[in-house]
């Protein structure tokens, strides 16, 4: 009926309302839990779905000036929304990632923020990339792959190796949420080249937490021999020794844990 929709915006904006006052208390220590207790209620419980945008763009939000600690729970808890409101969040997705993007890249962005992007990343993909890993649908899993590896194939080229690593580290937790299955395969068997080439490269400095990626998708399955070989000769030419021994080292500790086991 025409009456319920002034109601039903009344209601819209008294939620956002009440979003906007938690978010702005997580920045303040005395009133961080009191917050994120009350947006936990709200995202576990909208009055609707039609409230999960509204709660994804509050929480998605650059506030300039925010502590690490908002900064951290801001994430965490739009992992959070997605878990819970999966269908309702599935098309705003980029937008969860773009963010994630931008607070790697923010250098206000200290290692626990990165280290909550890495775990937000491992989370979305359990929830978005697992499915269609296990199910073995390629052509629909790298659409959604896309959404993942593009914006952090794009921090990748910022020039900090604190923020390369921090990519690096959330691409190789994505490749584990999404998990081994018959799609994996085709889901991720391009990623390896293009590690390979960044390996081989001279503008990327977190060359060794690349190397996590490499290690993660040999875990789901992905076909890897192949750039395996191409990544050591392009570091030979470069002469990357130190990369070398870390590769040397990840797979003679792979090689003596199977011995042992």
């Amino acid at each position: 009926p025409p009456s319920s929709a002034p109601s039903k915006n009344a209601a819209m904006a008294e939620l956002k309302s009440r979003v906007l006052t938690a978010l702005a208390k997580l920045s303040d220590r005395d009133t961080h839990h009191i917050a994120v207790e009350e947006l936990e209620r709200i995202i576990r419980a909208p009055p609707s779905t039609d409230a999960v945008p509204m709660l994804l763009n509050a929480l998605a939000s650059d506030s300039p000036g925010l502590a690490s600690p908002a900064r951290r729970e801001s994430l965490r808890l739009l992992a959070t929304l997605c878990a819970s409101h999966l269908d309702a969040a599935a098309p705003h997705l980029h937008k969860v990632l773009a963010h994630l993007a931008r607070r790697l890249k923010d250098p206000a962005s200290d290692t626990s923020v990165r280290d909550a992007c890495r775990d937000v990343a491992g989370q979305l993909a359990a929830v978005y990339l697992r499915p269609l890993s296990a199910s073995g649908v390629a052509e629909a899993g790298n659409a959604t792959v896309t959404l993942f590896v593009k914006p952090l194939f794009e921090v990748m080229g910022e020039q900090s190796k604190a923020v390369q690593g921090g990519a690096a580290a959330c691409l190789a937790k994505a490749v584990e949420g999404a998990g081994p299955g018959p799609g994996a395969i085709g889901m991720f068997g391009k990623l390896g080249p293009r590690i390979c080439k960044l390996l081989g490269g001279q503008g990327v400095q977190a060359k060794a937490a690349l190397l996590g990626v490499m290690g993660s998708l040999v875990r789901v399955g992905a076909p890897f021999l192949n750039f395996v070989v191409r990544a050591f000769c392009s570091m030979i030419l470069l002469k990357e020794y130190q990369i070398l021994e870390g590769l040397a080292n990840y797979w003679s500790c792979r090689i003596l844990g199977r011995s042992l086991s």
